[in-house]
């Protein structure tokens, strides 16, 4: 599985227009079964953008808070849904915690949704956790609390979220898991590549970090 996030295709600059090539040459040289999304994929990205990502690749994804909505909500997981992925089960929840009308996820039903999460090794969201030792800028707000109290709850073995930002990649010990960002924007092109039991984190086709999950 290659994960990625915050790739954020954008209009405004020259490599930011060349995320999806960019990506597309990471598939093409890697081959994986499935590419796992944790949002921001960018307001500029485009149905023929996906349709080439779709031809290389399986996408698990969820959308975050950079979005073109009208493309991605059609092709994101459902909050909730469980899939099998060698081995692995896969879960999802999509947006941010709050009310905004294109991607907010009222707190109440986040946590319904949480509550029917059960059995699942990786957890995909855009909402990072309160990790005050990682983003110590980080205010202990609501959104991140409640993501705090969800991964509690849940406990799977790899958290993977987007929407923070903190060099290529950050990483995180919790008591029954790990938890993983990584930005594939521009600016990093970082990515990372499991295959259920090691995780490996690259910058720009060079490995940087490696765990066990």
């Amino acid at each position: 599985m290659l994960l990625i996030s915050d790739l954020h295709k954008s209009l405004d600059s020259v490599e930011e227009m060349n995320s999806v090539r960019w990506l597309l040459d990471v598939l093409d040289e890697l081959k994986p079964d499935y590419l796992i999304g944790a949002g921001d994929w960018g307001e500029a990205m485009t149905a023929d953008d996906f349709s080439e990502i779709l031809a290389r690749a399986r996408l698990i994804t969820v959308y975050g808070n950079h979005e073109n909505f009208a493309i991605i909500k059609s092709l994101s997981i459902r909050d909730g849904e469980i899939i099998e992925v060698g081995g692995l089960r896969v879960s999802g929840i999509n947006g941010l915690i709050g009310r905004d009308e294109d991607y907010g996820i009222p707190p109440g039903r986040f946590m319904r949704i949480v509550a029917k999460i059960k059995g699942v090794d990786v957890l995909v969201t855009h909402q990072p956790p309160y990790i005050p030792e990682l983003y110590p800028n980080m205010r202990d707000d609501e959104p991140a609390m409640l993501m705090a109290q969800a991964l509690e709850r849940i406990r799977p073995r790899l958290h993977f979220s987007g929407h923070m930002a903190g060099g290529c990649y950050s990483y995180y010990e919790l008591k029954w898991g790990k938890y993983l960002r990584v930005d594939s924007s521009a600016r990093f092109r970082c990515y990372a590549l499991t295959d259920g039991r090691d995780v490996a984190v690259y910058r720009k086709g060079e490995e940087v970090f490696r765990f066990s999950l």
